[in-house]
């Protein structure tokens, strides 16, 4: 069986096979979601946030261990972790490299606004 997947913020739609994993099904459909680990559940460098969480198999003993139930709890999962089994929507976080140009950015911004 496929099943649509959405990504934000982009809105891209791409189709996967049911039990595939998000970082697979990510990677089918060029999305880029960092990864170091090869779907170890080691780097946390996948860590997604799943808009319709009941789409997604249930977290795995490593997400439990790694995350946390309260993290869990805000729909965020790791990708090479959590498989879909229903139409989704996952919502990628933006990497720590972007977050950091967006802060410089804004720091120059407001240095030239004085």
């Amino acid at each position: 069986m496929n099943v649509r997947m959405t990504w934000l913020p982009s809105g891209v739609v791409t189709r996967t096979r049911a039990q595939t994993t998000v970082l697979v099904a990510a990677r089918q459909g060029r999305i880029v979601i960092p990864s170091r680990c090869a779907g170890k559940a080691s780097c946390l460098l996948c860590l997604v946030d799943a808009c319709t969480p009941e789409t997604l198999t249930d977290p795995t003993p490593a997400e439990h261990r790694l995350l946390g139930d309260a993290v869990l709890a805000q729909g965020r999962r790791l990708a090479c972790q959590a498989r879909v089994i229903a139409d989704t929507t996952i919502a990628l976080r933006p990497s720590r490299l972007h977050e950091t140009i967006a802060r410089l950015l804004q720091r120059r911004s407001d240095v030239h606004d004085d």
